[in-house]
């Protein structure tokens, strides 16, 4: 083989491995380019549940009540502009003890220490600070929004966007601290108290693809039950 030759070849390799590069990097944006058109508007709710898992456990383990109570931040996808409050619920397996969530004391805090009351929503009140009550072996759901000195505030613009929009990432996230005020008082013996302090992390962030494939699947399957 000639030095001719080898350059040939060697030109020949050169040109096919950039064709197949530049073909790779297009079909990489192209994936890019067709998962943001798809997930555009739409923000995932990630509660980090093994930290406030975690907490009840070492706070009422102690008190001989581990397991009598679990709480579970609500996540999922939504839409941008309806991420206006978040949603948990308490489950009270306890016998002998009632559940108190004091929502004056219960903040949200965001990654610049920013932090605001929160507030649940009620039917007849609209938003309330007023103390919820669990009943032993009751379960109760709550979805709360954070106040100001103007009254509650829809979550998006005050807590998450606002953070998403500032970061100036390829994919924009943010996150909140939920720190809840929690009392549990026995409903035979009002002196016997006990006040837990929990959080829970939760973070926002534009749905990846496998994530995105499940909430299109859902939503499929509620348009043909719908039909």
């Amino acid at each position: 083989m000639t030095s001719l030759d080898v350059l040939i070849v060697i030109l020949y390799v050169t040109f096919a491995v950039y064709v197949i590069y530049r073909a790779r990097q297009s079909l990489l944006a192209q994936k890019a380019a067709n998962r943001a058109k798809a997930s555009a508007g739409l923000v995932i709710v990630k509660p980090e549940q093994k930290a406030l898992d975690e907490a009840l456990e070492r706070q009422l383990g102690p008190i001989a009540l581990q397991n009598a109570v679990k709480i579970k931040v609500n996540g999922g996808i939504a839409f941008e502009d309806t991420v206006e409050l978040l949603s948990l619920t308490i489950d009270n397996q306890s016998t002998t003890y009632a559940v108190y969530v004091n929502w004056k004391e219960s903040w949200l805090t965001n990654a610049r220490s920013q932090s605001r009351s929160i507030a649940r929503l009620t039917p007849n009140e609209g938003a309330s600070q007023s103390t919820s009550m669990i009943p032993p072996e009751r379960t109760l759901k709550e979805s709360f929004t954070v106040m100001t000195s103007e009254g509650a505030q829809p979550l998006p613009e005050t807590m998450v966007l606002h953070p998403m929009r500032q970061a100036g990432k390829k994919d924009p996230k943010s996150s909140v601290l939920l720190s809840l005020s929690v009392q549990l008082r026995a409903v035979s013996q009002y002196n016997q108290n006990h006040l837990l302090a929990l959080s829970c992390p939760i973070n926002f962030a534009i749905p990846n693809e496998e994530e995105l494939q499940a909430w299109q699947s859902m939503m499929k399957r509620g348009s043909a039950k719908v039909g």
